[in-house]
């Protein structure tokens, strides 16, 4: 359901036990990676059933909403490296033009907690490159109330999440708007990240199509 990522694991990096690294937040109830949202054309496809087909390093998930639209998201693995492709494909189903406020590609919250919160490992705090310059957003500044609770970011060549040791970085395959934002999860305001495509309309049978590039592992 939703066609998101549920878990990564950096075999190459483990905890105690022999356990691999895990970099999607275990038990997250919010934004998972890979959840797409219209604003405009049916909103978040996180409650939609996807059937799936595999080959190889290539997975694609269908799912269609009746008379109204297909959504075909395609997941890339590159072999023994840290990153994969991501492609959102929207086709028009029905009679009307389909409108939608824009694409977002939506990245959970946070980072999951590794090593020894004493040297500040756990810390997660947001990067994004636009204009020639990085810009800095940072859990404390958010639980300060420093910032809002959406930090929009004009022209993103890409985000990323990173804490001591591993990072999350999402690169658009097209022009488009990056964005931080927060919300509380047990006690603590946590940091999560999208990349906003632009707003859309598709006549009867057109499609349209965006991607993202994903690097998930150490810094």
């Amino acid at each position: 359901r939703g066609a998101q990522v549920k878990c990564i694991r950096t075999k190459n990096y483990r905890h105690s036990g022999n356990v691999c690294h895990e970099l999607v937040p275990v038990g997250d109830k919010g934004t998972r990676p890979g959840e797409v949202d219209m604003p405009g054309a049916g909103g978040s496809d996180r409650e939609l059933d996807y059937a799936v087909e595999a080959a190889d390093n290539v997975a694609v998930f269908t799912a269609e909403i009746p008379q109204k639209m297909r959504i075909i998201k395609t997941y890339k693995f590159s072999k023994d490296t840290h990153e994969f492709d991501l492609a959102v494909q929207v086709q028009n189903l029905g009679a009307l033009p389909l409108e939608a406020q824009g694409i977002a590609v939506n990245w959970c919250s946070g980072l999951e907690k590794v090593g020894d919160p004493k040297d500040a490992s756990d810390v997660t705090e947001g990067r994004a490159y636009a204009a020639g310059a990085v810009e800095k957003v940072t859990a404390e500044k958010l639980k300060k109330g420093v910032m809002q609770d959406e930090v929009k970011i004009h022209g993103a060549e890409w985000l990323a999440l990173k804490n001591k040791y591993f990072t999350v970085a999402l690169v658009p395959g097209s022009p488009a708007e990056g964005g931080f934002l927060r919300r509380r999860e047990g006690g603590e305001y946590k940091i999560s990240m999208q990349i906003v495509f632009p707003a859309f309309k598709l006549e009867k049978g057109a499609e349209t199509k965006v991607a993202v590039a994903v690097y998930s592992g150490p810094l």
